[in-house]
């Protein structure tokens, strides 16, 4: 009775990024001291989007019990 929108195709040339690209991507943001390298750990390791990490407050996370 549902009817379920469609999922959207992926762009032809566009691809995810292998384990070693994300790692290497990682590496370069903690060692240039990027201000969003959390935000980047929490988008590759954790799977949220881009929309989800920045509307993240700051009573949204409880550091005591690490969520």
């Amino acid at each position: 009775m549902v009817k379920l929108p469609t999922m959207r195709k992926r762009v032809c040339g566009k691809a995810s990024w292998s384990v070693e690209a994300a790692h290497a991507f990682l590496e370069s943001a903690q060692s240039g001291s990027d201000p969003r390298y959390a935000a980047w750990v929490l988008i590759f390791v954790m799977g949220l989007r881009k929309g989800e990490v920045l509307s993240l407050q700051r009573e949204d996370i409880d550091m005591d019990a690490g969520e």
